[in-house]
């Protein structure tokens, strides 16, 4: 395969055979071989609050933001 790719975005189906059935025509203008990579969507997407859990609780996401100091965002300032 030639070390130049060019990649084209398309949707398709599988069906019950396996063979995957583009939505569109692709714009080639001969037959060639390609590769071909396969986007699946996940079989399960987490919801919104299974996700803020599971955030929440997972140290990568143990920070805190950096706010400049003043007297909005910090309580030293507060008198």
């Amino acid at each position: 395969m030639d070390a130049t790719v060019k990649a084209i975005e398309t949707t398709g189906t599988i069906d019950a055979q396996h063979r995957l059935l583009l939505d569109e025509p692709l714009p080639v203008a001969c037959p060639t071989k390609v590769r071909v990579i396969i986007l699946l969507p996940e079989e399960a997407d987490i919801n919104e609050k299974e996700w803020l859990y599971a955030a929440a609780s997972n140290p990568a996401f143990d920070f805190q933001p950096y706010w400049p100091a003043s007297p909005r965002h910090s309580g030293i300032y507060r008198q």
